[in-house]
């Protein structure tokens, strides 16, 4: 059957959202949303990773402690794939909080993780039953452009709201996807230049998690390609009567040279399993004689009657 706007729906291409995810501890409580950028890596943010690691970084690993979730294919009733980190690299610009101040107490200029699994994700981008990459939005070849999304181009935002919660406490298995096309503007503090800047208006006026991804879809004729553009710092209301929320660019070499040195064990690491070697060159390897579970954990079966009202 054709639709009349079916080149529309083409074009968006929504089958690639399927690479997000959320970064959770204990396996429920949601700590922030994150990207799959390889079938090993994801990326996330460092504040709520660090909040975690100050009480189990010396844990021999962090299974059913710190992990992420992660939407699949599988023909199960919950098809989400949980998995834990080998090991866990922050931004080296990154800020802690005990080296901020009351003036500027937000950590948001680089505020970025990326995780190791302890195993590969299984299937390929190329997949219907595997791992979906975050495709990253970049201009094409013909075309060098600013990576900032302008006034007609269209966005998703996907993650998690604080207000879409049980008793306050985000779900992870409640995501949403909310179009930016007409609240994608200039940031109000314009010396910020290296964020993506996305108003709240009404859907989210309240903020949401650290880690909101912001994906890139054209419309019309553009080189530049379709994609994984910004991973959200923070939401306030700064020069600005609406809550703005800022997103951290990704298609910058401060960022891209920490994925690529992440990737291969060159950057100095947060966190490391015991039971894997700091390989150089590449994902993390098990030492000898160590047995890793290679089981592939989806989420339970949990039935509430009656359902919240939100």
């Amino acid at each position: 059957m054709n639709y009349p706007d079916q080149d529309i729906f083409l074009q968006e291409k929504a089958w690639q959202l399927g690479c997000y995810c959320c970064t959770v501890y204990r396996r429920y409580v949601l700590l922030a949303g994150c990207a799959v950028l390889t079938t090993r890596h994801i990326l996330t943010t460092a504040t709520p990773t660090e909040l975690v690691l100050r009480t189990y970084e010396n844990e021999k690993h962090l299974e059913k402690i710190l992990g992420g979730w992660y939407d699949v294919d599988a023909n199960v009733w919950n098809s989400s794939l949980y998995m834990s980190p080998s090991r866990i690299h922050y931004h080296p610009l990154y800020k802690y909080d005990y080296e901020m101040n009351a003036s500027h107490p937000i950590p948001c200029l680089y505020d970025l993780s990326i995780w190791a699994a302890t195993y590969r994700f299984y299937g390929s981008q190329f997949s219907y039953s595997g791992a979906v990459m975050c495709y990253r939005a970049v201009s094409g070849w013909g075309e060098y452009s600013s990576s900032i999304p302008r006034a007609l181009d269209l966005g998703m935002v996907i993650g998690f709201q604080f207000m879409k919660a049980l008793k306050r406490r985000p779900l992870p298995w409640y995501k949403y996807g909310v179009k930016t096309k007409s609240y994608v503007w200039p940031c109000p503090k314009s010396d910020w230049h290296w964020f993506h800047c996305v108003m709240g208006e009404y859907w989210g006026r309240f903020g949401f998690d650290s880690g909101g991804s912001l994906h890139l879809m054209m419309e019309g004729k553009s080189n530049r390609v379709d994609g994984f553009v910004g991973m959200c710092a923070f939401s306030l209301k700064l020069r600005s009567k609406q809550t703005t929320h800022y997103f951290t660019v990704v298609d910058t070499h401060p960022v891209l040279d920490f994925f690529y040195d992440a990737y291969l064990g060159l950057q100095k690491y947060r966190w490391l399993d015991y039971r894997y070697q700091d390989t150089k060159w590449a994902s993390p390897i098990a030492w000898w004689g160590e047995h890793i579970p290679h089981n592939y954990y989806f989420g339970w079966e949990y039935y509430q009657n009656p359902l919240p009202y939100w």
